[in-house]
């Protein structure tokens, strides 16, 4: 799966090279994507919760959708986008965007944002979804995460009520995947993907599942 995000108030069609095979594609190829490589597009408005389903009926996957309460979503949601570029330009003391590390300035930079309402929102929300659409892989995170909890007392999480071990933050102007496999990760496993910041979905911010020929 590779998963292609541009992010912030970049609307031009130009082409992003990342020094590693990965790329934006502009709103044109895009569209021909959808039109030549038999890969269909999903117009999804982020609203409602839309599984998908393979052949065997099994869920796959979930476009996780909001609550019911839109308008305090998009709240969370700006605030959460807010805090991102706030330290995503003055954490750590960096004087542009980087690349994190765990060292200790960025180790801070990460707490706050957990501890932060929005994200554990976020967090609280995603973890339904979860516990919703796929209740036996929830329940095998969440036994495995106890076991852990049980074999090393001393381990310390991101927030002590998820069932994921682990969580990445990507800041823009560029954020993007290439192709790659994670031997760390569970071969059957989920995790959540949660696009932030203003941009316009038509226009960027696409989530391409490729083996699946889906355009979202």
């Amino acid at each position: 799966m590779r998963r292609l995000i541009r992010t912030g108030m970049q609307e031009d069609n130009h082409t992003f090279e990342d020094g590693m095979g990965g790329r934006i594609y502009t709103e044109e190829e895009i569209q021909e994507l959808t039109g030549e490589d038999s890969m269909r597009y999903i117009n999804w408005l982020g609203v409602l919760s839309i599984p998908i389903i393979d052949t065997h009926g099994r869920i796959i996957a979930v476009l996780g959708g909001t609550p019911r309460d839109v308008e305090g979503w998009r709240a969370i949601t700006n605030r959460a986008a807010t805090l991102m570029e706030t330290k995503a330009t003055h954490g750590g003391g960096q004087t542009e965007p980087c690349e994190l590390k765990n060292n200790k300035s960025n180790t801070q930079v990460t707490d706050e944002l957990l501890a932060d309402e929005s994200f554990q929102h976020i967090i609280r929300f995603s973890n339904l979804l979860f516990r919703i659409f796929a209740p036996m892989l929830f329940l095998y995170y969440q036994m495995n995460m106890e076991l852990l909890r049980n074999w090393n007392p001393s381990l310390v999480w991101n927030v002590a009520f998820t069932v994921f071990a682990t969580c990445t933050f990507n800041f823009g102007p560029h954020a993007l995947t290439i192709p790659h496999l994670d031997f760390g990760n569970l071969a059957w496993g989920w995790c959540v993907i949660t696009a932030l910041g203003h941009f316009n979905p038509d226009r960027g911010g696409h989530l391409i599942l490729w083996n699946l020929k889906l355009v979202i």
